[in-house]
């Protein structure tokens, strides 16, 4: 935006300029050739403010691009960190059943050493 401003702030600039030079010269020419640079003028005016509307619209482009191309980077973030979360709880329940089973063998197998020691 800042490079926006800028530029056109030197579009105004030479907009000034080529007014300023334009008004030196008009004291200078007599009002048959008024008409003809006042149409210069007006010209190359249209022709600055046209390069200015393409350069603006192109800096459009460009903005919405780079938008669309991050907005893109974080979906693709997003559900990579979501399958990832995903899979992390999945593997907890996974582990969590597991410690359960062993935990049960665990008391299984103690209770059979105490029956064969009582037994003894």
């Amino acid at each position: 935006m800042e490079e926006l401003e800028f530029r056109k702030n030197m579009f105004e600039e030479e907009i000034k300029d080529t007014r300023r030079r334009h008004e030196t010269r008009m004291v200078e020419v007599d009002s048959g050739r008024q008409m003809e640079y006042e149409f210069k003028l007006a010209q190359a005016l249209a022709d600055m403010r046209q390069q200015h509307d393409d350069q603006v619209k192109l800096y459009k482009e460009e903005m919405e691009q780079t938008y669309v191309a991050k907005l893109e980077n974080i979906r693709l973030s997003s559900e990579m960190n979501s399958s990832s979360a995903s899979m992390a709880r999945e593997e907890l329940k996974e582990s969590s059943l597991r410690v359960e089973s062993l935990a049960s063998q665990l008391a299984s197998l103690q209770k059979e050493i105490d029956n064969t020691q009582v037994v003894k």
